[in-house]
């Protein structure tokens, strides 16, 4: 009997050919069901809030976006496909909460200009991206749940990323790749007292900054149903930083949102293991080409 799999697609489809290919490639394998959250827009990468366009919405690219075609060639059992005001409720949270700690430390609380518009229209604080990570993962939970359907594993991927297939003794390749590191996880004991299934996931990297915080590399995250209800539960308005610092006093700072996931997944007695056992590649969002195989 054929393994079901699920993967979760979040994100702006700005290069969606990648997750294309990988749905083709393992749907011959498998039975494998498609869920996605996207955005209605495609803007340009800025990666800090202080290179964003004075005027933001020049970073929108195409807006409007119905995904019409993306949805005809990966057919999706369901997808969301949502307006970037749909973040107002988190990031007013966000202020609230951020404005709590800063008056808690007596420090004086400035809201940075037109940051509302630089969380919707450029990727510097990650917000977006997070929501949009746990909506697909909400799309996955909801079909599963309305359709009593029990999935084998999940791949958390997006439109830009292609799971490298080789073109030889492919069916070898899955057995090897993916259905055997299913199994491994099944019988791996990561933690003292840990019953069931266990809380074990595959990803890109795991490493320590020289502060000593474990950062993990979430682009693209591989494992059992079980561990994926972990990771989104009450995300991400669960992470640390939402209550202290989020993107107030820049991005990246401390590790950014690798060291949001380390941390979470700390807490909640989650184990990465890096690197992925397949390949994979990202096409540069700036259509130079493929990035470097990891």
């Amino acid at each position: 009997m054929k393994m079901r799999g699920a993967i979760i697609i979040s994100g702006e489809m700005r290069k969606p050919e990648g997750c294309v290919k990988t749905i083709e490639k393992l749907s011959e394998f498998c039975d494998l069901d498609v869920f996605v959250h996207a955005w209605d827009q495609v803007t340009w990468k800025v990666p800090l809030i202080k290179d964003a366009p004075e005027e933001i919405k020049l970073n929108i690219k195409k807006e409007k976006l119905d995904h019409k075609e993306l949805i005809e060639k990966i057919k999706p059992k369901k997808i969301l496909i949502e307006d970037k005001d749909a973040l107002d409720p988190l990031i007013k949270l966000v202020k609230e909460s951020t404005a709590c700690a800063y008056e808690k430390e007596g420090k004086e609380f400035k809201i940075p200009k037109n940051y509302d518009e630089k969380v919707k229209y450029t990727n510097a604080t990650c917000m977006s991206q997070f929501y949009s990570a746990r909506k697909s993962y909400d799309t996955y939970s909801e079909y599963s749940k309305e359709n009593n359907i029990e999935y084998d594993f999940i791949i958390k991927s997006r439109s830009d990323i292609e799971i490298v297939v080789p073109e030889k003794n492919q069916e070898d390749w899955f057995e090897e790749k993916i259905e055997k590191k299913i199994e491994w996880i099944k019988n791996c004991q990561m933690f003292e007292g840990q019953e069931g299934d266990k809380l074990f996931v595959f990803c890109p990297w795991v490493w320590l900054n020289n502060a000593g915080n474990p950062l993990i590399d979430w682009c693209l995250l591989f494992g059992q149903p079980k561990v994926f209800g972990l990771i989104y539960k009450d995300f991400p308005e669960c992470l640390e930083r939402w209550k202290n610092d989020w993107g107030y006093g820049g991005d990246g700072k401390k590790g950014g949102q690798m060291r949001d996931f380390g941390f979470l997944f700390q807490e909640r007695k989650i184990a990465a293991r890096g690197p992925l056992p397949f390949l994979y590649r990202i096409k540069n969002p700036d259509e130079t080409g493929w990035q470097n195989e990891k």
